[in-house]
């Protein structure tokens, strides 16, 4: 014996247009999440490409940074040495200044006893000469040293 199989057609019908109407549903979510995600890698390429270009000019301010630091150490070098050569010439001008007083002081020891001795008679002559002789070294001893 057959069995028939009866089949409600209406209810059959409406679960198909319930399944085709939930596929147009997915399916529009679907294509709303595709442009969502090309949305967001559009998004990523982007975010990905201005950190790469924050990456250079970050290394690029890095490199500034050191010229600069290297140029504030050369300067700082540059100062020390400055003060450093200021003293010295500070104490050169007073060493020349030292020198020039031995040396005015020789002169005028030098022109005194010239002075003397051709005021003198030739008899004091030799003594003064004398004199003369023995203060010259003492006096050139100060001058060079």
């Amino acid at each position: 014996m057959k069995k028939i199989n009866v089949v409600n057609l209406e209810k059959l019908l409406d679960n198909f247009s319930e399944i085709e109407k939930k596929i147009s549903e997915i399916s529009e979510a679907n294509k709303l999440l595709a442009l969502q995600l090309e949305k967001s890698n559009r998004l990523l390429t982007l975010s990905q490409s201005r950190e790469e270009s924050l990456k250079e000019e970050c290394t690029a301010l890095r490199n500034v940074i050191k010229g600069l630091t290297q140029t504030l150490e050369n300067q700082c070098n540059i100062e020390d040495e400055n003060d450093r050569l200021k003293t010295n010439i500070h104490v050169l001008e007073n060493k020349l200044k030292s020198s020039e007083q031995v040396c005015q002081n020789d002169h005028s020891l030098i022109g005194e006893i010239i002075t003397v001795m051709s005021l003198s008679h030739v008899s004091c002559c030799c003594s003064y000469t004398f004199l003369f002789l023995s203060l010259l070294p003492i006096t050139l001893l100060f001058h060079f040293s």
